[in-house]
């Protein structure tokens, strides 16, 4: 990225990294390594952001109803791949599917939103977006939480029905990048 990318998504990346720093502190005792699994988790969801994305509006139905993104978000559950060489194979998907805020302790779920506020201020704002949802994954072994927040605008969002969930679950787990 060039220095000008990285200075316009900065208050973008500050915000998302406050977010998992907070949530990271209170659920993991072992910093150290909960910081190298999150790093590993960080890059994962990078690798695969453009698919983590379009299989969160489909999921969220943002595209039909961009009001979901104010009360759900997209979950999805992975699980470590010990050995693995390529960082777009270090997890595997085990679920996946829309949640809500309110099935989230109400701290995580007030800071959750919270941030989200903060984001929609840049996407909505500043980059002519609808809307931002988040994107989750979670190491379901380990805790470690990685929150993805992305902007949408309606007419590009996916709203037919599609199987989002096959398609996910095939790019994610078969190490395919867009």
């Amino acid at each position: 990225q060039s220095k000008e990318c990285q200075k316009a998504a900065w208050p973008t990346h500050k915000t998302k990294c406050k977010l998992n720093s907070r949530i990271r502190a209170s659920t993991d005792p072992d910093a150290a390594e909960a910081e190298a699994k999150l790093k590993a988790l960080r890059t994962f969801t990078t690798k695969h952001r453009p698919t983590l994305a379009e299989c969160g509006a489909r999921a969220l139905g943002v595209g039909g109803d961009p009001s979901n993104a104010a009360t759900t978000f997209f979950c999805v559950a992975v699980r470590e791949r010990r050995g693995a060489t390529r960082a777009e194979l270090a997890y595997e998907v085990v679920d996946a599917g829309p949640a809500s805020y309110s099935a989230l302790p109400p701290r995580v779920a007030e800071e959750m939103q919270s941030v989200k506020e903060e984001i929609d201020k840049i996407n909505v704002g500043q980059r002519g977006c609808d809307g931002t949802y988040f994107v989750q994954l979670v190491d379901y072994e380990t805790g470690i939480i990685n929150n993805a927040p992305v902007g949408f605008k309606k007419e590009d969002a996916y709203d037919k029905p599609v199987p989002f969930r096959e398609y996910l679950f095939h790019h994610l787990n078969n190490g395919i990048v867009l």
